[in-house]
């Protein structure tokens, strides 16, 4: 659609942010669009641009998170710098990172010496490509474990479930909804998700849906060469047939036929009230 009118519109400029997928990448060399766009890629940024840029993020974010708690001077120049040699240049660990401190359970200092006490990453990574033993693999498993890690063992397979539910649906739901599908209470669905909440995009609003904050965290958590703890990983095919199970069992529980009381080969057209009955 671009190709065919772009240049109908020469006065409006599109900004388009997307992963290197190879399905988007030739779309974008087809001949009608070759030669009139810019392509801008992030890793090739200068790398001082980037850490200034992140630099500024964190103290920004940090600030804000001490106005919030109370809290005064609690973080030295030494952990910021710390943060920005962690971050190697990803913002998505900036932002995991900064979302991980703001706990309401624990202070942002006793959560910050989880982030100091992962272990060192060295080597180059892209946006989402993947290496062993990477900062973002750290990262979550820190996040799980924090969460969840001192969790009945009897309950490893609902939070299992809970997350897939926001990893692996196409439609994403809201707390109460995934807990009536999956068949938790709403309250233990809405307490596994909150607690992993740096993980995810979750409302004050709960009956808004609830999503990943970035896709690198389902590529983790669906990779068991990075998720390696089994009580976190999940197995796409396993849990995406539960999920299919799950949706059966409301759909046996809750349709009736003949849902809306029509007569028998009724046409559409002949219910003067169909609209209303649909609504109801």
């Amino acid at each position: 659609m671009l190709g065919r009118f772009v240049e109908w519109i020469p006065r409006v400029k599109f900004f388009i942010t997307r992963r290197p997928e190879p399905r988007i990448r030739t779309r974008f060399r087809l001949p009608l669009l070759i030669n009139l766009i810019n392509v801008f890629v992030l890793h090739d940024v200068q790398p001082t641009l980037i850490n200034d840029n992140i630099r500024l993020f964190i103290e920004h974010e940090l600030s804000e998170l001490a106005r919030q708690h109370g809290l005064d001077r609690w973080l030295s120049n030494e952990y910021i710098n710390l943060l920005c040699h962690r971050v190697a240049r990803l913002f998505v660990y900036a932002v995991a990172t900064v979302k991980f401190l703001d706990s309401m359970t624990q202070l942002p200092k006793q959560r910050l010496e989880v982030i100091a006490s992962l272990p060192e990453w060295t080597g180059h990574k892209g946006k989402t490509c993947f290496t062993l033993n990477m900062t973002l693999d750290s990262l979550y498993t820190s996040i799980l474990n924090t969460a969840f890690g001192k969790a009945d063992p009897e309950i490893y397979s609902r939070i299992r479930s809970t997350i897939s539910a926001v990893v692996l649906l196409v439609n994403p739901l809201p707390p109460s909804v995934i807990a009536k599908l999956i068949g938790l209470e709403s309250e233990e669905a809405i307490l596994f998700l909150t607690l992993a909440h740096s993980l995810l995009v979750i409302h004050e609003d709960f009956s808004q849906p609830v999503k990943p904050f970035h896709k690198s965290f389902p590529d983790f958590v669906t990779d068991p060469s990075h998720c390696t703890d089994a009580r976190f990983y999940i197995s796409p095919g396993n849990l995406h047939f539960k999920l299919a199970t799950d949706c059966l069992r409301v759909m046996n529980k809750g349709l009736d036929r003949n849902l809306l009381s029509l007569s028998d080969y009724a046409l559409n057209l002949e219910v003067g009230d169909l609209k209303m009955r649909i609504d109801n």
